[in-house]
């Protein structure tokens, strides 16, 4: 063959030898030129060791921000409150405690809240947690201020007061009051702004914080217990009828166990024992009232109704006449409307199924967990199962 035929093949194979080579690296070279506008998770755009996961889109309130993961992402301020509690320290002092009506508020169109369990409430160096129901604080956006007050001369010392929100251990927010406590006295009131609440480190979805958002699966009996007691003890300090039952040396006994006791009754339905005394007609007056929370979902929210009220009481004749027209009204705006008396209760009424109502319908879509009642199952344990 002759050498000027031999060098034009020579030639031709290194041509298409080339053009093979281009064309298996052309892909790879596109992929590391896209690579170089991709910022890094821990460095800055000059930096490209690793991809990086999409940043959450901005979103309006009241929308669920799409971050991959099996939790959705809700701004902080934009959770859902479905618990809301308050603990107080009273300082170890002769003015740390009182037996005088404390209350809280935490925006301007909440009513008083009366802190009031069936204790000695307030005690010197004690501490004691408070569920606080209230129907227009939904999300903690709403939450504007927490202001404690007291309602008499008989003054108490707070030395520590903190907030926790939807059954999480770890508080929203605390406070210290260093030296001899925080005294508030003679009907004042103490107020926390909002700014400072938000200026806490707590006030943040912070890594204690990231099940906050998730809707609740039960209510266990110890939630409904408090619930209902912090209710009942509300609504004690807006009229002189009633008190919670107490053991006093030489006066009758009007206090038999827990002021609130909760059995299981069925599936549907929980049966409350109340150990209350009357103050109006007389210094301990025994009043036992009992009655059966019948719990239901309907369109998604918690419905709660009363039946099969008692009442007992070493009252007689119009005096206990006397007691259940009280006691229907106390029960009526404490937890709701009893079944074929629709007025009991009312508008301005019922704050715990106002509260569950409100509360338990959570509705957090792209979550992994149920967003609103479908079903109710009560336990044995007297515990709820919300599905």
């Amino acid at each position: 063959m002759p050498k000027t035929e031999k060098s034009r093949r020579e030639l031709f194979k290194q041509i298409v030898m080339k053009k093979i080579v281009i064309f298996l690296l052309l892909p790879v070279a596109i992929i590391c030129m896209s690579a170089k506008n991709v910022t890094t998770e821990f460095g800055t755009r000059n930096n490209h060791s690793k991809l990086k996961r999409p940043l959450p889109k901005i979103i309006e309130p009241g929308q669920t921000s799409v971050v991959p993961g099996p939790i959705a992402v809700l701004p902080f301020e934009n959770i859902s409150i479905y618990r809301m509690q308050l603990r107080i320290y009273t300082c170890n002092n002769n003015d740390g405690p009182t037996d005088d009506d404390v209350y809280v508020q935490m925006n301007d169109t909440d009513e008083r809240f009366f802190l009031d369990k069936g204790i000695d409430d307030f005690r010197k160096g004690g501490n004691d947690t408070y569920d606080i129901l209230s129907p227009t604080i939904k999300k903690i956006s709403d939450i504007n201020f927490l202001k404690i007050g007291i309602r008499g001369d008989d003054a108490i010392c707070i030395r520590r007061v903190q907030l926790f929100l939807n059954n999480n251990n770890s508080p929203v927010f605390s406070k210290s009051f260093t030296g001899h406590g925080k005294l508030i006295d003679n009907s004042q009131f103490y107020t926390i702004p909002g700014s400072e609440l938000r200026s806490y480190s707590g006030w943040a979805l912070t890594s204690e914080h990231q099940n906050m958002s998730r809707a609740p699966r039960h209510i266990s009996k110890s939630m409904i217990l408090s619930l209902v007691e912090c209710s009942i003890g509300n609504r004690l300090n807006y009229g002189p009828q009633f008190g919670w039952g107490s053991k006093v040396w030489g006066l009758p006994n009007t206090r038999f166990g827990p002021v609130v006791e909760v059995n299981f009754v069925n599936s549907k339905t929980l049966h409350f024992d109340l150990d209350l005394q009357g103050k109006e007609k007389g210094p301990n007056r025994e009043v036992d009232i009992d009655f059966d929370l019948i719990f239901s979902c309907d369109n998604g929210l918690i419905k709660t109704e009363i039946k099969n009220v008692t009442y007992g009481t070493n009252w007689i004749g119009e005096l206990r006449d006397w007691l259940r027209d009280k006691g229907a009204v106390l029960i009526g705006t404490a937890i709701g409307t009893e079944v074929g008396h629709p007025v009991v209760g009312g508008a301005a009424g019922a704050s715990l199924s106002k509260y569950l109502s409100f509360k338990m319908n959570i509705d957090l879509p792209n979550q992994n967990v149920l967003s609103s009642c479908e079903s109710i199952n009560i336990l044995p344990t007297c515990d709820i199962k919300l599905r």
